[in-house]
């Protein structure tokens, strides 16, 4: 590793040696700071850490009901939080610190969900969000995963330094399809998180290839990252599928028909936005 401050899936590939080390920007990509035009800026995969438990499948649920119920609220002030009463009412999470509003604190994590954002001084739940407030008991952990895993991409509006213009990568889908290929290809039930690293972070995949493109990645070291805690998250949470196992630092698949690998695959087409 060099003295450059490498995070999980930031990094750049340089036409030349530059002649000062780049600098790290809030979004996890490099820039140079000599001349920008010599390498590839990369998008780092990032996700909220330290907050598993309220990614969990069944919290997920509760907190889609609560939200549904403060579509269109106005943000919440500091000592009215009408946000919070909401969230007790249907879950025992505690939205730490209390002296600050809940959405001033959760409102990426309720993004990096996808069940709300804000728009002007309101909260506004997504289609998704209602639909499992709607009926929760109907939809379970493969259907909301898979919603995910289709429509989540970096850069994501969810985080500082999101761009509407350039490539969409899909986490979720390249680390299913990568994984499935490993297993058809290679017979090997599994990857890491350095697997991750330096293969689909490292070669810039978004998940849109095929399964052969996924068989011939090579792995390259620069991906690799000193603290892959955000993308230790973000596999713990796609391990919910009921398909996958998580096992620190290793993803399983549980599945070995063929046929339905191939039916998973097929299911997880991202949905590009235009």
């Amino acid at each position: 590793m060099s003295d450059w401050a490498f995070t999980a899936g930031a990094y750049a590939k340089f036409s030349k040696a530059p002649t000062e080390p780049p600098v790290t920007h809030e979004n996890g990509s490099l820039v140079n700071n000599t001349n920008e035009n010599e390498y590839t800026i990369m998008i780092e995969w990032r996700f909220d850490q330290g907050r598993l438990n309220y990614f969990q499948i069944d919290e997920i649920k509760k907190i889609s009901c609560a939200l549904a119920a403060a579509d269109g609220m106005l943000k919440p002030v500091a000592g009215s939080d009408g946000l919070r009463k909401l969230l007790s009412m249907y879950t025992k999470l505690p939205f730490l610190p209390t002296d600050y509003t809940v959405w001033r604190n959760y409102g990426r994590v309720f993004g990096c969900m996808m069940l709300a954002s804000e728009i002007g001084d309101h909260i506004v739940a997504t289609d998704l969000c209602k639909k499992i407030a709607s009926n929760p008991i109907e939809i379970d952990a493969d259907d909301y995963l898979a919603h995910f895993s289709r429509h989540f991409y970096y850069s994501s509006p969810v985080f500082t330094g999101y761009s509407h213009t350039g490539k969409q990568i899909f986490p979720a889908v390249a680390l299913i399809k990568f994984l499935i290929s490993e297993y058809l290809l290679r017979g090997k039930n599994y990857i890491t998180l350095e697997e991750i690293a330096t293969h689909l972070i490292a070669n810039e995949v978004t998940g849109q290839e095929d399964l052969i493109s996924f068989g011939n990645l090579k792995s390259n070291s620069i991906g690799s990252s000193a603290d892959s805690r955000q993308l230790r998250e973000l596999v713990k949470f796609v391990s919910q599928f009921s398909f996958l196992k998580w096992e620190n630092p290793k993803l399983h698949l549980e599945v070995k028909d063929k046929e339905e690998l191939l039916a998973i695959e097929n299911s997880l087409t991202p949905v590009i936005k235009t």
